[in-house]
């Protein structure tokens, strides 16, 4: 009995509809804050709004990343571009940790398709009554161990290519946080 008055009281207080703050409420009450803190410090907190974006933009216009003269090919020419070389070789090292990650999944795709054509697993192909139905697999088996090796040459190119990166990151005495 007194377990049933527990829950019910429980019930009966925490059961009660929340009321939510109107996103209007909560924006007034901002504009408030401020107010207040302009008043206190005697001076606004700087606010940026999409025309500040715009002249900036227009001073600073975005260069394409597959222009020659907007990649720098040396940490001296990044940093004569204002970029720091931590960023440079961090960019580095992820282009070359991604080029590997995409040979290995490129790798594994096919592998799995070689898989799917050895397995033949559909029940009702399309081409079930085709009397060259085994010879089109075989051949589709074929094409896609032929792009497993190229996969593969592309990425022991790829990890050649991270190696090198490392090696030449040691020899100028990056430190190791910066390929991270």
């Amino acid at each position: 009995m007194r377990r049933e008055l527990i829950a019910a009281a429980l019930i009966a207080v925490l059961g009660r509809p929340v009321l939510g703050q109107s996103l209007g409420e909560v924006a007034a009450r901002e504009k408030e804050r401020r107010a207040q803190q302009k008043q206190k410090s005697g001076t606004a907190a700087k606010t940026y709004t999409d025309e500040d974006l715009a002249k900036a933009e227009a001073k600073h216009p975005k260069e394409s990343s597959t222009s020659s003269s907007a990649t720098a090919s040396t940490p001296a020419d990044r940093e004569t571009n204002g970029d720091s070389g931590a960023d440079y070789w961090k960019d580095r090292a992820e282009k070359a940790r991604g080029a590997v990650k995409s040979a290995q999944d490129r790798i594994k795709v096919l592998e799995d398709r070689i898989a799917d054509l050895r397995l033949d697993r559909n029940p009702n192909p399309a081409d079930q009554f085709d009397p060259n139905r085994l010879q089109k697999r075989e051949a589709e088996i074929a094409k896609a161990m032929a792009d497993v090796d190229v996969a593969k040459a592309d990425l022991a190119t790829a990890q050649s290519d991270q190696e090198k990166l490392e090696a030449e990151a040691r020899a100028k005495s990056i430190p190791p946080g910066w390929l991270r």
